[in-house]
């Protein structure tokens, strides 16, 4: 979703400090109008990350981004390792990101779950809170969320990150360490299988 940080959590991931290689807007507009596919080695790992347009991105139509984001194929022919699906700490899980996710389910397949990794932005945001006392842990943020993001959870077996945008350097390395982590857990259960990106037909969204 537009504003959920995921043009800069791909320059988070690849570590390049003040440069960023996918735009992104603080004013929370859609700046991601095409797929766009960047590299780079971090701690001894090389990731390929592909920025896509958001569903229910601004000023777009539901069908068009689907078709968008399935052509990304041509940035990663052979597959990708995971689906990164982003949503930051803070907003509510409506209706809305419900139906969203049911489309891509239906676009992409049941093997978007099994290749999906749940990550939440504005990290820093939830540890402000956590200093307020708001919560204990993340874990009990979690537990208060509806019982559909709850079961998005489930379907991507509990793969989930917090992930902080504003780190750079040395200080995002936990987080990286993480995401690997779960990327590493998806390939123990698939194997060398990789996830292909289907083309998309045309069909009515989720209402």
């Amino acid at each position: 979703k537009t504003g959920h940080g995921k043009s800069r959590l791909g320059n988070s991931i690849l570590n390049l400090g003040k440069e960023k290689v996918f735009e992104f807007s603080a004013m929370g507009s859609s700046v991601t109008k095409t797929c766009k596919k960047e590299t780079a080695r971090v701690d001894d790992v090389t990731f390929n990350v592909i920025d896509t347009p958001g569903v229910m991105d601004t000023g777009a139509i539901e069908t068009e981004i689907l078709a968008e984001i399935s052509r990304c194929r041509e940035l990663c022919p052979n597959g990708v390792n995971a689906v990164l699906l982003v949503i930051s700490y803070g907003e509510r899980f409506t209706k809305e990101e419900e139906n969203s996710i049911a489309d891509l389910q239906k676009a992409f397949g049941d093997s978007l779950f099994k290749y999906g990794i749940v990550i939440i932005t504005k990290g820093d945001v939830f540890e402000a809170a956590k200093e307020d006392g708001e919560f204990e842990s993340f874990d009990q943020y979690l537990s208060k969320e509806p019982p559909y993001f709850k079961e998005v959870l489930k379907k991507v077996e509990q793969r989930y990150v917090l992930f902080n945008n504003r780190l750079k350097g040395d200080a995002a390395k936990g987080q990286r360490t993480e995401l690997i982590s779960k990327i590493e857990a998806i390939m123990r259960n698939v194997g060398d299988e990789l996830f292909r990106i289907p083309d998309v037909p045309c069909f009515p969204a989720t209402s």
